[in-house]
């Protein structure tokens, strides 16, 4: 990302390396998954990963009109907005032709599709 987003109090700053920790285990298994081998060889594939971004949004349901026009404004939008009582939940995945190998996956192209959906959430309600 472009923005260094570290809080400084304690307790905040904790919670961010849970996340920070969790975040980077889901996308060291997505990268084993996508990156592994076929006899030696990488092989295309169309399959991109599906990220979520989940925030703790209390009374969620009562602002389901503006959470909808947020993601609207998104550059990158989610392929699924998931609103409960509490929680908003953001699914972001490319999307390729069915049956058509459009990429090899690698660990870099991996990181730089995780690092634009986060960057895509800067600057939005999403982002705090």
């Amino acid at each position: 990302m472009t923005q260094l987003i570290v809080p400084a109090l304690p307790v905040e700053r904790v919670q961010y390396e849970r996340a920070y920790v969790l975040g980077l285990e889901a996308m060291m298994k997505v990268i084993r998954q996508l990156t592994t081998t076929e006899k030696g060889q990488q092989v295309p594939t169309n399959q991109f990963p599906v990220f979520a971004a989940s925030y703790d949004v209390p009374q969620a349901l009562a602002q389901v009109a503006v959470l909808k026009a947020a993601t609207n404004r998104l550059k990158v939008r989610p392929i699924q907005l998931i609103v409960t009582r509490q929680y908003v939940t953001l699914r972001f995945q490319l999307q390729a032709a069915a049956g058509q190998p459009v990429w090899v996956p690698s660990a870099r192209a991996l990181w730089r599709l995780y690092d634009g959906f986060l960057s895509n959430l800067v600057g939005s309600p999403f982002s705090t």
